[in-house]
């Protein structure tokens, strides 16, 4: 027993003892068979590998190093861990004194640096073998997408260019040629850069110092008294508006670039764009990159008038209402609705359509229309006689016939030749007003159909409020059923007599679109 209470007197402040009990609940402990607990057998272990009994050289009972002192409080009474002169629960803080050494105080801890340094080094590491690993998993899925031409996504192989259809029956909204934009602005019409959106501070619309472009529209600039120079020239009031919103342009960088002055009317009001520097050339820049941007403004803007061919024959009409008829009565349709087919009072065709902003830009294109027919077309006419337009055969605007949005008619001019052709015709429509800068979207084709089913039509019969969306997602409906059935149906012949400029989403007295033009032919 003596031996026993000087191992646990040497051991009495070491990080295993188990400070809570005395040395007599200690030595009952370790003397019983019980099971002792986790703790205690560390303790013990520690105790036996500490000092061994049998090595001994000082006389049992009390260590002549030892002292009887009893352990020093925190000083003023605090303890910086527990908030007073007692230790922690548990493994709190804990003195330890080695033999002739002086006592020595540690704190409550919790991972020893070490330690904490072998985690974020063994963190690092796994991270790097992560990295190592998905890049050598991507490195091997690509050359094996390259070699076979597989995914894992859909497995499939992949379409290649040279096998893509060369016919689509999808119709983009918008097919854009390469032909520069053309704008009439105040009269004149001007060639314009298509405006490219630049990094922060740019606003040139080419990647190019602005000393090293060469404008190619012609200014007509007015010199003051003093030797400046001049150039203005009038807008609709809505371009005035959207230029203070046009956040892709810093009229103020353009200013101090080409050392000009810049001004237009404010908040919409009507005016001129007034352009003032001290040479042709700095005028000639500015203006330039002006009109890119109204031309990149004026894109932004919704159709409103359409040139457009009627087609308006009793026969046509008899045939699209019992075509119609035959497939809503028919077999049920996936999304076929009453409300999508086209009213027969307003069968046309489309040719090109305007973003026309004011009474200026309309009587211009007015003044067109009329134009064409005195120097293009009546020309024609008088040595092919009056043309005749058949429509025959319907197709559909999407690649998917299940998932159609528009179905229309095929329209051609009877016995059409090499020189005279209906799609030669729409075509020169075309391009006539594209080269008076009046067109909103230039086409190099003009997609000749007669629209007879469109989903932007729908309306639901079940809420009798209109929705305030202003974009609402279409239903569209199967069209394979109509395709198998009414693939060449006869529509019917109608007289090529008239061409319309009119407004979109409206409706004159006799059914058709309000007109802002008409020219017979």
């Amino acid at each position: 027993m003596s031996v026993m209470m000087y191992l646990l007197r040497r051991m009495k402040h070491s990080p295993f003892a188990p400070t809570q009990l005395s040395l007599n609940e200690i030595i009952m402990r370790l003397s019983s068979d019980e099971k002792l607990s986790p703790r205690m057998q560390e303790f013990k272990k520690k105790l036996r590998e500490k000092t061994p009994i049998d090595k001994l050289e000082e006389p049992l009972g009390k260590h002549p190093y030892e002292e009887e002192e009893p352990l020093k409080p925190w000083p003023n009474n605090t303890n910086p861990h527990t908030g007073g002169n007692r230790r922690p629960e548990g493994a709190g803080t804990y003195e330890v004194r080695r033999l002739g050494e002086k006592r020595q105080s540690y704190g409550f801890l919790i991972v020893k640096p070490k330690r904490l340094v072998k985690l974020f080094v063994n963190f690092i590491r796994a991270l790097i073998i992560c990295g190592l690993a998905a890049g050598a998993a991507f490195t091997a899925y690509t050359v094996f997408v390259k070699l076979t031409g597989r995914s894992f996504a859909g497995g499939l192989p992949r379409r290649s260019r040279e096998e893509k259809p060369q016919k689509s029956k999808k119709m983009l909204k918008s097919i854009r040629s390469g032909k520069p934009i053309r704008m009439w602005i105040d009269g004149k019409c001007f060639s314009i850069r298509k405006f490219k959106k630049k990094a922060k501070g740019r606003t040139v619309s080419e990647d190019v110092d602005i000393v090293d472009i060469e404008y190619e529209n012609e200014i007509d600039t007015i010199t003051d008294d003093n030797g400046k120079h001049s150039f203005s020239f009038h807008l609709p009031s809505i371009y005035y508006t959207k230029l203070h919103r046009f956040t892709d342009f810093d009229v103020q960088h353009l200013s101090r670039k080409t050392q000009t002055s810049i001004s237009w009317p404010r908040y919409g009001k009507p005016g001129k764009f007034t352009i003032q520097g001290s040479d042709r050339k700095s005028i000639g820049y500015a203006t330039n990159e002006i009109l890119s941007v109204l031309g990149a403004i004026r894109e932004q803007f919704t159709a409103a008038q359409f040139i457009s061919v009627p087609i308006l024959s009793p026969e046509v009409q008899t045939n699209f209402e019992k075509f119609k008829t035959e497939i809503l009565n028919g077999p049920k349709i996936t999304g076929m609705h009453e409300s999508i087919f086209q009213s027969p009072l307003k069968l046309h065709l489309t040719v090109i359509v305007f973003a026309l902003s004011d009474d200026r830009e309309k009587a211009e294109a007015i003044a067109a229309l009329e134009e064409y027919r005195n120097t293009v077309l009546s020309p024609l006419l008088e040595k092919t006689g009056p043309l005749k337009l058949r429509v025959e055969g319907i197709d559909y605007m999407q690649s998917n016939y299940k998932k159609t949005d528009v179905l229309y008619a095929n329209v051609k001019i009877i016995n059409e030749t090499e020189e005279v052709n209906f799609q030669k015709i729409v075509n020169d429509i075309a391009d006539y007003f594209y080269e008076r800068g009046l067109v909103l979207r230039h086409t190099d084709n003009v997609k000749l159909h007669m629209t007879l089913i469109n989903t932007k039509y729908r309306k639901e019969s079940d809420n009798p409020s209109p929705s305030r969306k202003r974009w609402v997602k279409r239903v569209s409906f199967d069209a394979s059923s109509i395709m198998e059935k009414y693939k060449d149906f006869v529509f019917g012949e109608s007289d090529f007599d008239s061409i319309h400029l009119s407004l979109i989403s409206s409706k004159g007295e006799d059914g058709f679109y309000k007109p802002l033009s008409i020219i017979k032919i």
